[in-house]
């Protein structure tokens, strides 16, 4: 999950088309050098967190879920894929302007 608005309560906000461009373009390069590469879906969200003076606040934020496909990255151990998602967060955290991106890895999700 990416906070959409350039650092905490700054005036710069990017739109999804924005980030899904920047995505699109790490993936692209991860194909072309033959790295792990990790398609997936963009949805635009809302960030809802409490304060602890008992304020909250709401923020525009995005959603990547990507998955290890299995055409590409049978054998890629859990290790390199976090730190595929980990390059891929730094890169995010860059461009939006963030100090953290949050990012979880599950192995398997789902019916089997």
């Amino acid at each position: 999950m990416a906070r959409r608005r350039e650092r905490y309560n700054g005036e710069k906000l990017y739109s999804p088309d924005y980030v899904s461009a920047i995505i699109l373009k790490w993936l692209i390069n991860q194909r072309k050098t033959e790295g792990i590469y990790l398609p997936g879906s963009l949805t635009p969200m809302t960030m809802i967190y409490a304060h602890r003076d008992e304020g909250g606040a709401t923020e525009p934020a995005v959603h990547y879920q990507g998955e290890v496909s299995p055409e590409y990255n049978a054998n890629v151990k859990d290790e390199d894929i976090l730190l595929t998602l980990k390059d891929l967060a730094d890169l995010l955290a860059a461009a939006l302007g963030q100090n953290r991106i949050y990012v979880r890895y599950v192995k398997h999700e789902g019916a089997l």
